[in-house]
């Protein structure tokens, strides 16, 4: 997503997301990558660990990835340029701890609105993002 592949982030994480069931919701570190067509299911690879640590933080990470949440808290700032795809909707994070405080928005699409943001954060926002 940071350079441009918007809607192949969506995807992957579209699938990821769909897969997830398919594994009581824990996400093992790898699944055979045999085609849709094929089989309707994800297939288990025999020796994959599931849950593992980095597939189970995989949502975390699509969060970060969807918002394009980079904090910079050396400069005191919160870059934030949000994509949300339409099969997810609104996004509300609530009381997220930063820089000594909490921040609190709403998200749907590309547009944000900023509820609450700790003292001394400046957010960044791409110049084209509305809010509602």
């Amino acid at each position: 997503m940071r350079y441009g592949f918007v809607e192949e982030a969506h995807q992957i994480m579209e699938g990821l997301i769909a897969a997830a069931p398919f594994f009581d919701n824990r996400l093992p570190e790898l699944f055979a990558g045999l085609s849709r067509s094929q089989f309707q299911f994800p297939v288990s690879y025999p020796t994959s660990c599931s849950p593992q640590a980095w597939a189970a933080a995989s949502p975390l990470l699509f969060l970060r990835t969807m918002l394009r949440f980079e904090p910079d808290i050396r400069n005191a700032t919160l870059s934030l340029a949000p994509r949300v795809p339409d099969w997810i909707g609104r996004l509300a994070l609530e009381q997220v701890p930063l820089m000594g405080g909490h921040l609190s928005l709403r998200v749907e699409g590309d547009r944000s609105r900023l509820l609450s943001v700790p003292e001394g954060l400046t957010v960044v926002a791409e110049p084209r993002q509305p809010t509602f």
